[in-house]
C-alpha cells in the first residue's frame, strides 16, 4: 500500500491510472482491471468470465466460494485488488523478461541473489 501511494505522490494521478497507462495497456494486457466482487459478480456472464475462489470446507470436501464471501479478503489496489486472466499474467511475464518494463540492469538487481551476513 505504501508504495501505491508513493506512486501516486510523484506521478501525480491514481495509482490504478498509473498502472493501467505504464503496465496494462503498453502489453496489451486487456483481460487484466482493478475491479471489486461487486463488479464481477455484476459483469459475469456465466461463461467463467471472472474465476470463483476454491476453499477447502469441513470434511476436506472443496466448496466454491461466491464473490461476495469471497470478498471478505478482497484487498484493494496496491495491496492485490487486480484480477487477470492467465493470457494477460504470460504477457506480463514477457514484458519483464523482455525487458519492455523494466531495463535489463533494473532486472538484474531486482533477480540478484543476496546473502545476509548480520
Amino acid at each position: 500500500m505504501i508504495l501505491g501511494a508513493l506512486i501516486e505522490r510523484v506521478s501525480g494521478i491514481s495509482y490504478q491510472d498509473y498502472v493501467a497507462e505504464n503496465i496494462f495497456e503498453p502489453l496489451g494486457m486487456t483481460r487484466t482491471s482493478f475491479i471489486s466482487d461487486v463488479f464481477a459478480t455484476e459483469n459475469n456472464d456465466g461463461r467463467g468470465k471472472y474465476a470463483e475462489k476454491y476453499v477447502k470446507g469441513e470434511n476436506d470436501e472443496i466448496v466454491r466460494q461466491t464473490f461476495g464471501e469471497a470478498s471478505k479478503a478482497f484487498v484493494p489496489l496496491a495491496a492485490g485488488g487486480i484480477w487477470s486472466s492467465a493470457t494477460d499474467l504470460s504477457k506480463f511475464d514477457k514484458g519483464i523478461h523482455g525487458y519492455n518494463l523494466l531495463n535489463k540492469e533494473s532486472i538484474g538487481l531486482m533477480t540478484e541473489k543476496y546473502v545476509y551476513t548480520g
